[in-house]
């Protein structure tokens, strides 16, 4: 699930709808019973490897992302070698990016060589496949 890039207004039932779907969504447990300790996160990483996270501030999964993924990221041993850097859609930093391709969803996670797009995961995905594909994505520029 991810948020559109869109900029227009969405009507108010729309809004509506993504609050009520936020809601449910925080209502589900972070870890679902799996320790913390036993994430996978042997990805090693090169020096000028960054990820970066494309948000924008009126986006319900933007705020999942934070809220779900970003805790338990944290808590991780990659998050040590490897801090998460977000940038909104909007921002200077973000245009100066050397994309594969646009960003048509957020949040999408980037991973940058030297600012130049190598990998992503584009739209919101629950921690542990978050995981699965950070450490692939890293594994492989490794």
């Amino acid at each position: 699930m991810s948020c559109p890039r869109s900029k227009s207004s969405a009507p108010f039932s729309l809004r509506l709808a993504s609050l009520v779907v936020a809601a449910a969504l925080a209502a589900i447990p972070l870890t679902n019973g799996i320790a913390l300790q036993h994430i996978e996160t042997t990805a090693r990483l090169a020096p000028q490897l960054e990820v970066v996270v494309i948000e924008s501030t009126d986006c319900v999964y933007c705020v999942l992302f934070r809220r779900n993924v970003l805790s338990t990221y944290e808590d991780s041993p990659l998050a040590r070698d490897m801090p998460l850097r977000f940038l909104d859609l909007e921002d200077v930093g973000a245009r100066r990016l050397v994309l594969a391709e646009p960003i048509f969803v957020i949040p999408t996670v980037l991973v940058l060589r030297d600012n130049e797009e190598v990998g992503r995961i584009p739209g919101y995905v629950a921690w542990a496949d978050f995981f699965h594909s950070i450490n692939y994505l890293l594994a492989r520029e490794r």
